[in-house]
C-alpha cells in the first residue's frame, strides 16, 4: 500500500474555529517538545523503506513555525518521489510562499469557513476573508494544485456552499466540504452545528443536480460530485458519518514526534531515538499494526482537539 503521511510541526495556531480550538481550550505543545530538523532527517530517511506517495505537512497552523521549509526540504530530499502538500488557513502564505516552493511544495490546501467577513472572526478568529482570498490567487498563479476545505455547521455557514462553487467556477481551485469531526474538545457545539454529508448534498441539489463521480482513489478521504447547472466538482469528506477505514492509507506525526495510523487513536506511538535500519524497523512494525479507532467502532480512545494531531 501507497501511505499519505500527515506531519502536523506544531500545535499553536492563531485562530480559534469553536470546533478545534474553543474559548479556554489550552494549547499543549511547547517548543521544546518539537521535533528537529535532524529528527525530522532521521525519520524521513527511515521512512524509505514505505512507500510514502504524499507527504501533508499541518499544524495547527503550520506556517507559524518558522522553519516549515526547511523541514519540507528534508522530507522533499529523502522521498523524492513523494508529493508535498500543506494545508493552512492562509493568513502567512505570502510572507512564506517563495521558501516552501524552493523547498518542494507542490500543493496547498486553504481551510476556510466563510467567504463573508462580518462573519470571518466569529466563526475562525482575527483575519479576513481577503487576506486568504488574495494568497489563494498567489498560489493559484504560482501553479500550485489549489484546494479550499470548508468545514460545514448549521446555521453557522451552510448558506454558503453555492457561494464557494461559484467561487470554484471562477477560479481553477477545488472546494472540498467537510463533515464536522466530533473529537470531544468542543462536544456540545458540535452536537449542535453538526450536518451530515447527505445534508450538504441535499443543500446543493436545491440549486443544481448532482452527479457522483466517486473517488479519484480507493484510499481519497473525499468523494467527488459534480454541481451539474454549475459545471463545477467538489469533494465531499463525509468521515463521521461515512467512514473510510477499510482504505485509509493515512499514517500521522505528532510535533512531539508520535506517529499514529488512525486519526483517533489514542496517544499513538512515541518513536525511538533510534537510527537507520532499528526505525525503520520500528516504524513498519507500527505500520503492520494499523487500525481504526473510529468512534462508530466503539474502542477506546481520548478526547483530543484538532490541533494536536493535525487532521
Amino acid at each position: 500500500m501507497a501511505y499519505t503521511l500527515r506531519v502536523s510541526v506544531l500545535e499553536q495556531c492563531q485562530l480559534r474555529c469553536n470546533y478545534c480550538l474553543p474559548e479556554g481550550n489550552l494549547l499543549h505543545g511547547k517548543k521544546h517538545d518539537w521535533l528537529t530538523i535532524a529528527q525530522y532527517q532521521t525519520i524521513a530517511h527511515a521512512l524509505k523503506p514505505l512507500e510514502v506517495e504524499k507527504v501533508r505537512f499541518t499544524g495547527g497552523e503550520p506556517l507559524l513555525r518558522s522553519d516549515l521549509h526547511e523541514i519540507m526540504h528534508v522530507f522533499r530530499k529523502c522521498l523524492g518521489n513523494s508529493q508535498i502538500a500543506l494545508t493552512t488557513n492562509g493568513l502567512r502564505f505570502s510572507h512564506c510562499m517563495r521558501d516552501l516552493i524552493s523547498a518542494g511544495l507542490d500543493q496547498v490546501t486553504f481551510h476556510l469557513d466563510t467567504l463573508r467577513e462580518d462573519r470571518y472572526e466569529g466563526l475562525m478568529g482575527k483575519g479576513t476573508v481577503r487576506t486568504v482570498l488574495e494568497n489563494i490567487d498567489k498560489a493559484v498563479l504560482s501553479n500550485l494544485t489549489v484546494k479550499i476545505n470548508v468545514v460545514v455547521q448549521k446555521n453557522v455557514n451552510d448558506d454558503e456552499l453555492v457561494d464557494f462553487l461559484l467561487l470554484s467556477q471562477s477560479m481553477p481551485v477545488k472546494v472540498r466540504f467537510i463533515e464536522l469531526m466530533n473529537t470531544g474538545s468542543a462536544k456540545t457545539y458540535v452536537k449542535d452545528v453538526f450536518v451530515s454529508g447527505q445534508e450538504i448534498l441535499k443543500k446543493i441539489e436545491a440549486h443544481s443536480k448532482v452527479i457522483p463521480l466517486g473517488r479519484p482513489k480507493k484510499s481519497s478521504p473525499a468523494e467527488t460530485y459534480l454541481a451539474e447547472k454549475l459545471g463545477v466538482k467538489f469533494g465531499l469528506i463525509a468521515s463521521d458519518t461515512q467512514p473510510f477505514c477499510a482504505n485509509c492509507n493515512r499514517l500521522r506525526l505528532s510535533a512531539d514526534g508520535r506517529l499514529r495510523t488512525c486519526l483517533y487513536e489514542p496517544f499513538g506511538q512515541k518513536l525511538s531515538a533510534s537510527v537507520g535500519d532499528k526505525l525503520s524497523e520500528e516504524i513498519s512494525a507500527i505500520v503492520a499494526r494499523k487500525t481504526s479507532f473510529h468512534p462508530l467502532i466503539r474502542k477506546n480512545r481520548q478526547d483530543f482537539s484538532m490541533s494536536e494531531i493535525g487532521g
